[in-house]
């Protein structure tokens, strides 16, 4: 729930308490009857809408402070936060599709043709994928113990 929507509920708790009362003054003895349920129930919760709607907004301008403090460390600091988001995710997929590459090539020696589609849906594929997957064909090709190459779990080519 959010902070307006508690604070919509916290005006309709409000009303409820009118309505209460307006039917504790009625002449029907059941809606009298209800009516001193329903208020023992709203006493029951009395304040617990103002100390959510506190603690909520104390979280919030704590989180907001936090955030205004990280956001010149951020990567990407210089995009909006939607971009920054895209770019940081277009990075990380980079970096996941070079180590499938690695793992699948010493592995078994191919890229499984699912992966290599996928792959190839990134948009830096031409530009860096291809060239990371020749690397990598170069080095294993060159390097003749392919265990050795797993050591430090590095990349195997730097870039």
């Amino acid at each position: 729930m959010n902070l307006v929507n508690t604070k919509a509920k916290l005006l309709r708790r409000k009303a409820a308490r009118i309505e209460i009362e307006q039917a504790l003054e009625s002449t029907d003895p059941v809606k009298q009857l209800n009516a001193q349920a329903d208020l023992f129930e709203w006493e029951g919760n009395e304040g617990m809408l103002e100390i959510a709607i506190l603690g909520a907004e104390q979280e919030l301008a704590t989180s907001t402070s936090i955030m205004a403090d990280l956001e010149p460390q951020r990567k990407y600091a210089h995009l909006p936060i939607l971009e920054m988001a895209q770019a940081a995710q277009r990075e990380e997929w980079l970096l996941e599709f070079k180590r499938r590459t690695e793992n699948y090539l010493l592995s078994i020696g191919t890229i499984p043709e699912d992966q290599l589609n996928a792959m190839r849906n990134h948009p830096d594929f031409e530009s860096n994928l291809v060239p990371y997957i020749t690397n990598v064909l170069q080095k294993i090709s060159v390097d003749k113990d392919n265990i050795g190459l797993l050591t430090n779990n590095r990349a195997l080519i730097s870039g």
